[in-house]
């Protein structure tokens, strides 16, 4: 029912048509009283109809309240999990019982060859083998966890101890997969002697075995030099490790030469493929593709573990030296992002940028560390703009190198953004084997309130025993997407 309002002197017209008189105040009290009545006789909004209200304070009415609410009893994983972790779950380990590792390497034999020719009644001069002892110092891992006695008493879809307890494990697998590949114990703070990091394939590995593609997509060629590389070195390559989206376009620049057989029934004819394994002149190499390689080298700028003070950057380009070897595209301004790391935390990210005019020259960024007083810099991430506008780890400057407060670090595009590492060496336990002086173990901490609280712990350390028969390729091009979290 629909109502038009009428001004007054319609009003006084209308009451004196009918010969009664009315007033605008009596008008509007008998228009209330009509809406009223309107409303009371048209149907409630809420009666009848379920909606999507899940918010109990404001469900109200008659069918909404008496809804039973339906949630999925499958927690939904968009994070990785262990089935991911194709380092970690591959590599030989072995137990310890110390904090440091000793072992014997046998690096070279007496002499060989014409210095052992002799005349008659001659004998060569006395030679002998060379052994070396090294040692391995073991690193400590924790992941701590808390559930209150509450959260373990209410029903829920899963028990939240054990999804606590399993997110510890993953992450404990997964650091010690990423040390595994990019670990350094270089990197600490002026006031500590080495870093609470274990050395992982990029300190380990001989300088001589590493191979820049210069931003080019892997091919065979490029895994039969590293084959031919280790096997210099009396190895065998057995496992190739590198991140998906390299590997993906290995594959793909594959597929000119793919064939597909027809069969009976076309529904079953599949283009594209998957290589398992490369076969090289000195043996298989099994090809690993990994999602997590490269996860900690692009910039998560939603990383809420971030406090403290920022530091200050200068960014300068320099040409005179002329040691900058940067691609033609790179010529113009170059944006980089800075941060310090000091133990648990992050500072907040820091831009700067700068022109270069040439692909010679470089670019100094100069950091002012701040003063975090209990808890100093560790070291220095920088970041730069890749193509696709996503930011990469070009390098890390330990705190302990610092003159002065500053630290620098010259950019002369060694490590081009956007790329990865892939990583190719011998698997045996003689080459190389992962130390564990605590295996992944359980300890429950001191309860003082209401709240369960234990940790995961893992001490030991990753050893390459034979650096020579593992090559790290360096800058290999990739798809770069954006990682989930």
């Amino acid at each position: 029912m629909k109502t038009r309002n009428l001004s007054k002197a319609q009003i006084e017209h209308i009451g004196a048509a009918a010969g009664q008189t009315f007033s605008l105040d009596t008008y509007n009290k008998a228009k209330a009283e009509q809406e009223e009545a309107v409303k009371a006789l048209a149907p409630d909004a809420g009666a009848g109809v379920v909606g999507y209200n899940v918010n109990p304070n404001s469900m109200q009415g008659f069918t909404t309240p008496l809804r039973v609410e339906d949630l999925d009893a499958m927690v939904k994983q968009l994070t990785y999990g262990q089935e991911q972790f194709v380092f970690f779950n591959k590599i030989n380990k072995e137990q310890v019982q110390s904090t440091v590792r000793q072992y014997i390497s046998y690096d070279k034999h007496g002499e060989v060859g014409h210095a052992l020719a002799m005349h008659e009644g001659e004998l060569s001069k006395i030679s002998s083998p060379r052994f070396t002892r090294k040692q391995v110092r073991m690193k400590y891992l924790s992941a701590v966890r808390q559930v209150s006695i509450q959260a373990e008493l209410a029903q829920g879809v899963s028990d939240p101890l054990g999804e606590a307890t399993r997110d510890a494990i993953i992450t404990l697998a997964g650091s010690i997969e990423w040390m595994g590949f990019y670990g350094n114990s270089g990197l600490h703070s002026a006031s500590d002697t080495e870093g609470t990091e274990f050395d992982g394939l990029t300190s380990l590995i001989d300088p001589k075995n590493v191979i820049d593609l210069r931003g080019k997509s892997l091919s065979q060629d490029d895994l039969q030099q590293a084959a031919i590389t280790i096997s210099r070195a009396y190895g065998n390559a057995t496992d190739a490790f590198l991140p998906n989206a390299a590997k993906a376009k290995l594959v793909n620049d594959l597929l000119p030469s793919q064939r597909v057989f027809m069969g009976a029934n076309p529904q079953r004819n599949v283009i594209g493929f998957d290589a398992p394994r490369f076969q090289s002149v000195v043996g298989p190499i099994n090809l690993n593709g990994s999602n997590l390689m490269d996860l900690p080298n692009i910039l998560d700028e939603e990383d809420d573990n971030v406090s403290g003070v920022a530091p200050v950057v200068t960014a300068t380009a320099e040409s005179t030296t002329k040691l900058g070897n940067f691609l033609d595209s790179d010529v113009g301004q170059l944006n980089y992002k800075v941060r310090t790391v000091s133990g648990q935390t992050k500072s907040p990210i820091v831009d700067a940028n700068a022109k270069i005019a040439a692909v010679t020259d470089t670019v100094n960024l100069e950091v002012s560390l701040p003063n975090t007083y209990g808890n100093p810099v560790e070291y220095v991430e920088i970041y730069r703009e890749a193509a696709s506008g996503s930011y990469s780890l070009i390098g890390k400057v330990s705190a302990h190198l610092a003159n002065g407060g500053k630290v620098s670090f010259n950019d002369a595009d060694e490590t081009i953004p956007g790329t990865v590492d892939a990583f190719v060496g011998d698997m045996s336990p003689e080459v190389i084997t992962l130390y564990e002086f605590l295996p992944i173990s359980r300890l429950d901490l001191a309860t003082l309130t209401a709240m369960n609280t234990w940790a995961f712990m893992w001490f030991g350390a990753l050893a390459l025993f034979i650096p020579r028969r593992w090559v790290r390729l360096h800058n290999v091009g990739a798809y770069d997407v954006a990682p989930q979290r």
